[in-house]
């Protein structure tokens, strides 16, 4: 598949109210596998995505099609050990087991609070995050380099990228 605009979007979802044709491309797709010739984008760009496309595996699938598709690439995550889980709102939740999560998610975390998620929707947020440590970070990109994002003295986030 070539795309010819200044910038093209993929993902599996697009709302109607994002299409602008004018600057952008946009297309249906799985991260994981791309429709896409190898190095046909001069920059790969995944913001907060990562986590969210399902199992380590899953994970390692994603990375391989970004370091593919693109001649370099920027890949933003959140930290698997800040303090703050950032989808949640919450202290520390994410460091217990998933059997404590599902109990505590609806009643200790921002979203749980405004939303009041159903069981089956915190199932589904806890089957379709998983944070990244450094290390794997690096094991999925070992040709990138590690920027830290820092909140007070703890790496909050990280930015995998190749120039």
């Amino acid at each position: 598949m070539e795309c010819s605009s200044f910038i093209t979007c993929c993902n599996l979802d697009i709302p109607s109210c994002f299409y602008d044709t004018t600057r952008f491309a946009y297309v249906r797709g799985d991260g994981r596998r791309l429709l896409f010739k190898d190095k046909e984008f001069d920059i790969a760009f995944s913001n907060s995505v990562i986590e969210h496309v399902g199992s380590f595996a899953d994970q390692r699938l994603f990375a391989d099609e970004i370091r593919r598709v693109g001649k370099s690439y920027w890949v933003q995550t959140p930290h698997k050990w800040f303090f703050v889980e950032p989808h949640l709102v919450a202290l520390f939740i994410h460091y217990f087991p998933r059997r404590l999560q599902r109990r505590l998610i609806r009643y200790f975390t921002a979203w749980g609070l405004a939303t009041k998620p159903s069981q089956d929707q915190v199932d589904e947020f806890l089957n379709s995050t998983r944070l990244l440590t450094e290390a794997e970070a690096k094991s999925l990109f070992p040709d990138g380099t590690i920027y830290r994002e820092k909140f007070l003295f703890f790496t909050k986030s990280f930015v995998v990228y190749k120039r």
